[in-house]
This record gives C-alpha cells, sequence and structure tokens, in this order.
C-alpha cells in the first residue's frame, strides 16, 4: 500500500510542477496587451485549479506516509504548515487571476491585480522549493 501512496504523490509532485513555471508566465502579464493576459490568465486559471486538486491529493498521500516514516513531529507540523500555506495563497492568487482575467475581457489591464498575482505566485514558489527541499532532507529538522 506504501508503495502505490508513493507513486501517486511522486506524480502528482509533477503536476503541481505548475507553481514552478507560474512565476515565469505572471511576469510576462505585466508586459503582455490585455488580449494576451485574456490568453496566459485563462490558462492559469486552469492549471493553478488543477494545482489545487492535486495539492489535495498530496495532502492526503503525504499525511498517510508520514505516519509511517518516523520523521519528527517538528518535521511534520513544518510541512503540514507549508502545504496549508500552499492552499491559501493559491486561493488568493486564484481570486486574483479571475479579478485581472475580468479586466483584461474589458480590454484593460489591472495591473494592482497582476502585480499580487506575481507576488502570490513567487511566494507559492518558494514554498515549493521549501517542500522539495524538506522532503528530501528529512532529518534538517
Amino acid at each position: 500500500m506504501a508503495s502505490v501512496f508513493w507513486t501517486i504523490h511522486f506524480m502528482a509532485v509533477a503536476l503541481i510542477g505548475f507553481y514552478g513555471l507560474a512565476p515565469f508566465f505572471a511576469n510576462k502579464l505585466k508586459k503582455a496587451a490585455p488580449g494576451a493576459q485574456e490568453g496566459v490568465l485563462s490558462t492559469m486559471i486552469v492549471g493553478n485549479r488543477i494545482a489545487q486538486y492535486i495539492l489535495v491529493v498530496q495532502f492526503i498521500t503525504g499525511g498517510y506516509m508520514m505516519t509511517k516514516a518516523g520523521v519528527t513531529h517538528v518535521w511534520m507540523a513544518v510541512v503540514t504548515v507549508l502545504l496549508l500555506a500552499m492552499f491559501a495563497f493559491s486561493g488568493i492568487m486564484g481570486k486574483k487571476m479571475k479579478v485581472a482575467l475580468q479586466a483584461a475581457k474589458n480590454n484593460q489591464t489591472d495591473s494592482a491585480s497582476i502585480s499580487k498575482v506575481v507576488t502570490f505566485s513567487s511566494v507559492i514558489f518558494v514554498l515549493f522549493i521549501g517542500m522539495l527541499v524538506l522532503m528530501q532532507n528529512s532529518s534538517i529538522i
């Protein structure tokens, strides 16, 4: 059973790799015309939604595996907080992307929302990298 969970968990990491690309796409939004913003934002919203569902899979499979792994309670708490922060920031980022998309559909640019998308996508990227580091080095904490 553990190998099935590990396989699902590992494959899900590749799917939430979207958060590794999101800051780069978001930075391009600042210079793009509203029509181009509409396409990029639509794609990013779909990617974010899929990644949010995959985060749920990560939470379930990772929760099972970390109870069997013999890691410290502090490590479990830190990893859980990082994952919950990714949930929260991805939700906030999704709302800002929808606001920016609505502006782009009206042939306008919502610079404030786009700036927040860039910020939140960068924060999620840092959390994602932190999570990967902790997964590879569970003895750090």
